[in-house]
């Protein structure tokens, strides 16, 4: 670690106690020490399923053995601030209530300590920025009542434009726009209650379209395929997004104009109009990922990052030398999510043994702890922004069946936009049953996700399939270079360094 009076900068990274929010803030962490030395990073975590050993894990594959990269490396400071609970949203109110006492401590340039292995940090200089996760209002709102504005702090955005967009852009990007202060107005004018206004207006089923920048027009409902998962409080969580995004300082997200230019451009656009920026730093991957040529040390590494990586790789090693390259289907509906209906994926598991696909199918497992290498030829994902960037990042293909949150416009996006996805939509229930502007009527009866599971699977080994291999390959090359000399991502990780960055 670098002493209090040789830093030139210090960052506060602190996201929602949940795996796709903090793998790649983990990734952001390791690249900006990597990039430079005389930064300190204090990681806040909280909860069990994103404990210190998970998170230290998935640090270390940023890292070589090399003296250098071992004294980047020591500039991270991982603090454990509640090492209980699982649910985010149970922990989210917990978070709110300690971080108080360490960003204090950090402030008043203090020692710290992290809950989980007791080790104590040193007293380093004052924070420089911090990046918080949108849906952590109440840490914003402590932030500013005891600093202002004299320590800016900017958005952790991990996901993509359009549902970014959706969800608290403002109503000329297709956006909900302010819906806080609609509701209010509606409220008191009616007599209703406000949450139930708001309730509404979150969740709009008219059928009115929707255009966001770059996007083909879609039904306002269109942004839920599935009836909602219960315990989430879409209501308050959206609420909260769009004050945070009104009032931070400017996105540091996993935005990438190679994966979405028209969205980026009109974000930046947007937060421009009030002299806010927006550091597009994806994708935030390892690096080699997707190469298939790591060293023995690297691919160890990826082995011991999975419960299971051992027998997984024999498996696909055994497939590999079977049924050749790109045989094997990944299945994987994320860390978090699992389809409303079983009987759906019974008919799924059906069609690739009808069609005799080799398959993992993989439940609570994110898809890098898999290691895939060349025997992986299609990724059946819930479309969650990880699992999208790690397929992408090794050119592979995907099957798209979205569950919640942003995972249908994401769907959306690959199958429709960048082709380089079918996407299922009989498996869709609930409101995702209406029609689609794109002319389709999902039924969700058995026999109609039969048909299309079969459908798409011979789609996958013809033509079409090869077409959606050769578009998933061009955004493996495009991304590779984002992070070389001159490319945006690394050109935007510096320009948030530069801007954070100086001597006391």
């Amino acid at each position: 670690m670098e002493s209090q009076t040789t830093l030139s900068g210090h960052f506060i990274l602190l996201c929602m106690p949940a795996w796709g929010h903090l793998r790649p803030l983990c990734a952001l962490a390791a690249k900006l020490v990597k990039e430079r030395q005389d930064v300190a990073i204090t990681l806040l975590i909280a909860g069990e399923d994103c404990n210190g050993q998970r998170t230290e894990r998935e640090i270390s594959r940023f890292f070589s053995v090399s003296e250098a990269d071992s004294q980047a490396k020591a500039n991270i400071r991982l603090v454990n601030i509640h090492e209980q609970g699982h649910d985010p949203f149970v922990l989210k109110p917990i978070i709110a209530q300690k971080f108080p006492g360490y960003f204090d401590k950090l402030l008043n340039c203090k020692p710290v300590q992290c809950m989980e292995t007791k080790r104590r940090f040193d007293a380093i200089r004052k924070p420089t920025a911090v990046v918080l996760d949108y849906f952590l209002l109440a840490v914003l709102q402590h932030i500013r009542s005891v600093t202002g504005r004299n320590i800016p702090v900017y958005a952790w955005v991990a996901s993509y434009p359009a549902p970014m967009l959706r969800i608290f852009g403002p109503e000329e990007l297709g956006g909900f726009g302010d819906v806080p202060t609609k509701a209010r107005t509606q409220a008191e004018a009616t007599g209703r209650q406000l949450e139930d206004v708001m309730g509404e207006l979150y969740n709009p089923s008219s059928g009115s379209l929707v255009n966001v920048p770059g996007w083909p027009l879609v039904y306002d409902y269109e942004f839920v395929s599935q009836e909602r998962t219960p315990g989430v409080p879409i209501t308050e969580t959206f609420r909260a997004a769009y004050i945070f995004a009104s009032e931070c300082d400017g996105f540091v997200s996993i935005f990438n104009a190679n994966y979405e230019s028209i969205g980026l451009d009109a974000t930046r656009m947007w937060l421009a109009k009030t002299n806010r920026p927006v550091y597009a730093v994806g994708p935030l991957i390892p690096p080699g990922f997707g190469d298939f040529a790591l060293s023995d040390a690297a691919k160890q590494l990826d082995i011991a990052s999975s419960t299971n990586g051992g027998e997984f790789q024999t498996f696909l090693d055994d497939m590999l030398k079977r049924h050749g390259e790109r045989s094997v289907i990944y299945v994987s509906f994320g860390s978090f999510w699992w389809p409303k209906k079983n009987e759906h994926v019974w008919v799924l598991v059906d069609a690739l043994l009808e069609f005799g696909f080799p398959f993992i199918l993989s439940h609570a497992s994110p898809m890098a702890e898999i290691p895939t290498g060349y025997a992986t030829g299609w990724v059946l994902t819930h479309c969650g922004a990880n699992s999208v960037t790690e397929a992408l990042a090794q050119g592979i293909p995907m099957i798209a069946w979205p569950l919640d949150a942003e995972q249908p416009a994401n769907a959306i996006h690959l199958a429709l936009i960048l082709d380089v996805a079918f996407e299922m939509l009989e498996v869709r229930t609930g409101q995702g049953l209406k029609p689609l502007y794109r002319g389709a009527h999902p039924t969700g009866t058995i026999e109609a996700v039969t048909a299309e599971a079969r459908d798409i699977l011979q789609k996958a080994r013809g033509p079409e399939g090869e077409r959606k291999r050769r578009n998933a390959e061009s955004i493996r090359y495009k991304w590779k270079q984002d992070w070389e000399e001159g490319g945006d991502a690394l050109n935007s990780l510096r320009k948030l360094l530069t801007d954070h960055c100086s001597q006391d």
